[in-house]
């Protein structure tokens, strides 16, 4: 390959198929038999993959849109994926995480899960630390994994990695302080969150809600001795400007 492709998975996978045809053929399949080996799927499957050229869905999507971006191809589906959904994508293709588990650790559907790794949906704002924090339970297993795969793409001659594209370079996961990165994701989810409460607090201010429903409202959010509401007012207040933050006290 001259230069990197990019296109959709079913392009860059006949590209890949047609311009190493001969090399995929080679001594009974064997470099065929070893990628599927290495993907962990069927030598079945590979056949229908590289030489029938049809797509899979699922986890092998996952697995085979992978197995193209470490060999070089951009593939125009995952452009739109987060950082976060990418890595995720990663995991879930090199079965260093699971679907099951990952919609346990995030409440949420295995199909919710696919459909995040498809660029079909998003994650609420809210879910991002959340995702990190999976990601990262599972960051030295990944390691491992990616450098296994990559190992044997060397070996089999299909080691035309970009080192310059992004989607193929280690994703930084937080260790015991936020990255740069998380501090601006707690900060989008933080404002969505504001931008959700405002109008409901709004409402909840009007003549069409009783003093008993808003008393019921700092009842729900009484934490031990301290008022949930009070607490955030107080915190939205330093928030207000640097001043604020120095000058009332916590």
């Amino acid at each position: 390959m001259n230069k990197p492709i990019k296109s959709t998975t079913e392009e860059c996978l006949r590209h890949f198929s047609e311009s190493r045809r001969e090399q995929l053929d080679a001594e009974r399949c064997s470099a065929r038999n070893r990628l599927c080996e290495m993907i962990g799927v069927s030598d079945t499957t590979g056949y229908h993959w590289f030489n029938k050229q049809t797509l899979p869905s699922g986890v092998n999507l996952l697995k085979l849109q992978y197995l193209l971006e470490l060999i070089g191809y951009t593939i125009i589906e995952r452009e739109t994926l987060t950082k976060s959904l990418h890595e995720l994508a990663i995991q879930l293709a090199i079965q260093a995480l699971s679907p099951k588990d990952a919609a346990e650790y995030t409440n949420v559907s295995e199909n919710s899960v696919m459909r995040w790794c498809a660029g079909k949906s998003n994650p609420v704002a809210t879910m991002e630390v959340t995702l990190l924090e999976l990601l990262e339970l599972h960051a030295t297993e990944a390691k491992e994994k990616k450098q296994q795969w990559q190992a044997t793409l060397q070996e089999l001659h299909f080691d035309s990695v970009q080192e310059s594209n992004p989607s193929v370079q280690e994703f930084p996961l937080p260790k015991h302080e936020p990255n740069k990165a998380l501090r601006r994701q707690v900060i989008e989810a933080l404002a969505q969150l504001i931008l959700t409460a405002k109008p409901l607090a709004e409402l909840i201010l009007t003549d069409d809600f009783t003093p008993e429903e808003r008393e019921l409202l700092r009842q729900l959010t009484q934490v031990v001795r301290s008022n949930g509401v009070f607490d955030l007012s107080n915190l939205l207040n330093r928030l207000c400007s640097e001043r604020a933050r120095r000058d009332i006290k916590p």
